[in-house]
Parts: structure tokens; sequence; C-alpha cells
């Protein structure tokens, strides 16, 4: 699966996808403009000091931009609104959705389960792990995917999804929702949410002058003749309500327009989604069986929740009964055919949550996943050459190292700090007081003894050893506010400034933290897209390229790389002297790669892997690079042979 061309077919469709959403306003604008004529003609001929009534006319110009642009600001400023709300990433969608966060130390079978799942999906497809929700009072099988970035977004499932899903079909659920992830879909659909927050203003401003006047008892005191009686008053309360009539009924439009344009969108994407998890997965019987468990159950995927008509595009499965060009999903059986070619067309019934041994799910721990013959690639992440082979034996080692019980084992907020104060501590014993001094200043006491402990556990190990616990934390340092990003990230940046210098290593922790910490905890936004092909940021490419030939072995390492961005340019890519292609100089370019298409952020990844392995060994400065390139610019990390010793 080519994610990083799925990327860029997703931004090209959002363009579409504003065209689509501009006619939508359109046709609303026209429909309330019909509408409200003849009842600004009834508060004419109500009120004697009114204009002529003849002015109230269909093609009166002034009247048609006065409602065109009253209804307008109603629409964009309701989705402007929205967006806004979601910048904050996916955690809004999910409690909207009624939905609560894991807790990460759950002792719950069910849960515990579903949290190694995605982390092994995270491991797998070379990003952060996202947040996992679950809805408990949905006992369907569906499961969604939102946020704006990598770094913010989380994965909510149903509870009758975490409880009624075996390992294998859990599986194919959540590398489904990844794919949403990678291939671009869940930006585009937290966009598209917006939108439709702002279709759906009339509607709801309708419903709120109907319920006032319902609630007030206005209309039953003029009707009777009583307080609120007179020819004046019925009329008043006459027009009153046509209004709401009409905003509820123009809104409707708004509605259908809405839920058209999240069908127009999403039906093809599932394919595609589908397709991937059988990839990341290789077992195209976990999404099979657990689609036809949907079809196999009374409620099959069916969502309850209020806010789930604007959402019902992100969903795994229908979350409603629309039909035709409404439904937003494909059919199941044709879900299940391209999956699984030999379906014989029966369904499953979804059985009753199973209560396993509390140690069932830390026995499967470390054995890959159900079905895998190894040695399997993994997903391919969209150029020639990312299709490295990925060892499932590794990857269960890693995600069973990342939930061990230990005493080490990372349990809080403040202990996932003290690991990353603990991996920047100095080297040199003589700046290591200060060092503690600086975090216990910035932080206290308790965190500066942890984070010295760390250090000395861990800062003879590998770089790839240091990523797990690094990775490891993550998921806790995304929990802080604003106050505490704040002060963690000044405390790591004084740390990495007490010697004076910044080594590789201190170099890619502070990339970590700026994408994974300051986007999910609204530090700073993810940046618009600038740079749209490779030629645009060649300055920036020549820099990286020039640092990991600076850093690689053999001779002419980037020879490959350099011939490959001239096919993908049909230009040379400049030869930078040494000292323009420093650290700093890197810090000043990954801002710019981030602003770029993900197309053009995987041919950046491609062109630095190909420097870095060029002499068939990954050191571990190179792949500290490659870890600080990727995450500052918001894109998976190539995988590479995990047979090597350097690895």
């Amino acid at each position: 699966m080519d994610f990083f061309q799925a990327q860029e077919n997703a931004r090209r469709t959002s363009r579409w996808l504003v065209l689509w959403f501009m006619l939508c306003v359109l046709g609303v604008i026209l429909a309330i403009h019909v509408v409200m004529v003849p009842i600004l003609r009834l508060v004419v001929e109500t009120n004697v000091q009114s204009i002529d009534g003849g002015q109230i006319s269909l093609f009166n110009p002034k009247l048609f931009f006065s409602i065109a642009a009253v209804t307008s600001i109603l629409i964009v400023g309701g989705s402007l609104y929205k967006l806004s709300a979601l910048s904050k990433g996916g955690a809004v969608v999910a409690r909207d959705l009624g939905a609560r966060e894991l807790d990460q130390e759950t002792g719950d079978f069910h849960e515990r389960r579903l949290l190694n799942v995605v982390e092994e999906m995270a491991i797998s497809s070379g990003t952060p792990m996202p947040g996992v929700w679950v809805m408990d009072g949905e006992q369907s099988i569906n499961a969604f995917a939102a946020g704006t970035d990598p770094a913010n977004a989380v994965i909510g499932v149903t509870k009758g999804t975490m409880q009624r899903l075996n390992r294998e079909e859990l599986q194919g659920v959540v590398a489904h929702e990844f794919s949403h992830i990678l291939n671009g879909d869940m930006r585009l659909n937290m966009r598209l949410t917006g939108w439709i927050f702002g279709l759906l203003m009339l509607v709801i401003l309708g419903r709120g002058v109907l319920g006032i006047l319902r609630y007030s008892g206005g209309t039953r005191r003029t009707w009777g003749g009583g307080r609120g009686g007179g020819r004046g008053g019925g009329a008043g309360i006459l027009i009153i309500i046509l209004i709401g009539a009409a905003l509820w009924a123009v809104g409707s439009i708004g509605a259908f327009f809405s839920r058209w344009l999240q069908a127009a969108v999403s039906r093809q994407r599932e394919f595609l989604a589908d397709a991937s998890a059988v990839q990341f997965t290789r077992n195209p019987e976990g999404i099979a069986n657990a689609l036809r468990k949907i079809g196999g159950a009374n409620n099959h995927s069916a969502i309850h929740a209020a806010a789930a008509s604007e959402a019902r595009h992100l969903f795994f499965a229908r979350s409603d009964t629309m039909g035709f060009a409404m439904a937003t999903h494909p059919p199941l059986d044709k879900r299940i055919k391209a999956v699984f070619p030999h379906w014989d067309g029966t369904m499953l019934k979804a059985p009753p949550p199973e209560r396993p041994q509390p140690d069932q799910e830390k026995n499967h721990a470390g054995k890959g996943f159900p079905g895998m013959p190894p040695p399997l690639p993994i997903p391919d992440f969209g150029e020639p050459g990312f299709n490295e082979m990925f060892n499932p034996a590794f990857l269960g080692a890693y995600a069973e190292g990342l939930r061990q019980e230990n005493p080490d084992r990372i349990r809080s907020i403040d202990a996932a700090k003290a690991l990353i104060h603990g991996l920047l501590l100095p080297a040199d014993e003589d700046l290591q007081p200060r060092g503690v001094e600086t975090i216990t200043r910035h932080e206290n006491a308790g965190i500066a003894e942890s984070a010295r402990h760390w250090h000395e556990k861990l800062h003879t190990d590998s770089s790839a050893a240091k990523l797990i616990r690094v990775d490891q934390s993550l998921p806790w340092l995304r929990k802080m506010d604003h106050n505490a990003a704040n002060a963690f990230i000044t405390t790591n940046r004084a740390l990495i400034e007490l010697d004076g210098q910044v080594n590789l290593f201190e170099f890619m922790i502070e990339q970590v933290i700026d994408r994974n910490v300051a986007i999910a905890t609204g530090l700073r936004k993810p940046p618009p897209m600038r740079h749209r092909n490779l030629a645009s940021v060649e300055r920036e490419v020549a820099v990286l390229v020039g640092i990991f030939t600076r850093i690689g072995g053999g001779e002419e390492p980037d020879a490959e790389a350099r011939s490959e961005y001239r096919q993908h340019t049909r230009r040379d890519l400049p030869r930078l002297p040494p000292d323009a292609c420093t650290l700093v100089a890197a810090a000043e370019a990954l801002p710019e790669l981030d602003a770029s298409t993900p197309l053009v952020k995987s041919r950046v990844l491609r062109l630095c892997r190909l420097v870095a392995t060029a002499d068939g060994v990954l050191e571990d400065h190179e792949t500290e690079l490659l870890r600080a390139v990727s995450d500052a610019i918001g894109a998976p990390a190539p995988r590479v042979r995990h047979d090597n010793p350097a690895a």
C-alpha cells in the first residue's frame, strides 16, 4: 500500500471538497432566500410603518445579498468554531461521542488487550501510539480514528468491539483505523466534520427558536386569546414560528448536503483502509471476521451517541441506517469479498464477552500477530525501497519489552518526564550535579532523583534501546497541560545547553518531544502545507543529505540519493560545504520540510535512508538522525533491517 501517495490523493480530494462545500452553501442560501421572501412579506403586511411590501421579492438583489451574508456568516462561523475546537486533537471528538480514555495501567483483560494491540500497530507503522478511548455506552461493533496530526490522534472503539471480537479481529479493526491515520483520511475527516457542523447550523438555530416558543408557553397564551392575544400578538408569534420552521426546513437541506458530502468522501476510502489492514496484519481473516460479526449482530454497527451524526464518516462501519447515495460505507458483503474472496456468504454471531484468566493476554505478548509465518515484510510505506524486511519476532519482542511488568515501567506523567530528563543528563560527571539542580528548579526533587536513576540505568544502552523507553513515555507526556508541557520542554532545553553543544542524540530527543508533545498539548499547531514538490525544498534536502553523508561511511554514500533526486526533479542536488551541513542548519531546515505534502516528506525520508544505509550498516548516530527527521516532519519512521548488529 502506497500510504504517501494515498495522502497525496487525499490532499487533492480536499481541494474538491472545498468546492463541494461552497456549492452546498450556495444551495442553502438559495433555498433560504426562496423561503424567507414570503415570510418577510408577512412581516411587512403586519407592520404599517414598514417599507412597501413590493420591494420584498425573489428578484431583489439587495435582499438576496443581505440574506446570503447572514446565512454565510452562520454557516462559515459555525464551521470555523467547530474547526477551532477540533484543532485540539482527536480527544475532542472522542469526548463528544461519550468515550473515555483508557488508563495505561488498567488491569481489565479486554482493555489491556486493546492497549497492547494498538501499541503493536504503532510500532509496526512507525507512528506514535495514539490515545485509546472506549465508548462504554455502545454495545455494537464499531471504531473510529480522529485527530489533526499523528501526534494528537486517538483511536476509539465501542465496548462491543473491545469485548466481542477476538484478538485477530481486533487487530484487523485497529489496523484499519491506523490506515486512516497514515493515508491522510483522518485529517480530511476532521476538516469535513467542521464543515458539516456549519451546514447544520440552520437546523440547530431553527430547533432553538421552536424550542424557546414551546417551553415559554407563548403559543398557548396567544392562540388561547389570553395575555398575549390580539391580532398583532398572534401574527408576531406566527411569524416567529414560521421563521423557526423555515430555518429548520432549510437546515434540513444543509443536513442532506452534509450527509451527501460524508458519503461521497468516505465510501471508497473504506476499501483502501480495509486493504491496508490486511497489509499490516498479514491476516485477511481478522478484518473479514470482524465485518462478518457486524453482519451477524442484532444491532450491527449502530451508534446511539448524540454527536454520531456529525461523525458518521469517521467510523469503521455504518453508524446509522442511511442507504443509497447517503451511505458512508460500502455494503458489508462487498467489503468482506474484497479482503476475503473465498467467503461463503455466511455471517458470524458475536459471542457474549469472554472472561479469560488474568494472565492470558500477558502470555500472548511477544508472539507476534497470529497467522503470520515469519519472515514477512512490513507494509510498504510508499516509495520503492521502503518495504524493508521487518522481523515479526523482533516486533513481538519489542512490544513485550514495552509492557513487561518491572519496577522501571513508566506509570505516570512524572515518571515519563524523569525518563526524558535522565536521558538528557550530561555524561560529564562534573556537569551532572548542575543537571540535577536544573531539573529540581524547573520540576521538583523527586523527578530529579528519578532522572538520575534513569541516567545511570540507560546511559550505556544503544540508541534503539533508549528509543523504546522514549516511545513508552509518549502516551503519558501527551497528557500534560499547557503549563506542565511548557516547563518540561524548557527543562529539556536547559539540560541540552549545559555542556554548550548539541549531539545527535540530544537533537533527536528534542525533535521527538517537539512533535509529539508540543502539538499534542496544543503548544503549537501542525504547519499548513506550502511545498508541493521536492525541488521547492531543495536547499533543505541538500542540508540533510550533506549531514548524512558526513556521518555515514563508504565511498560516495550519497550517489544513489542524488541520482534519485535527479529522477524526481530533473535537477542536480547542490553539494553544500561541510560548515553548511550542521545540526543548527538541520534545525532550520526541518520546519520547512514539515510544511511539505506527505508525498514530498516520503521522498525526503527515502533520500536520507539511502545515504544512511549506503554502506549496509545502520549505526546508532544514523538511527538517531533518521528518527529525528521523521518525527520533526511528522512522517512514519522508515523501518530498516533488524538483523545487523548496528540496528
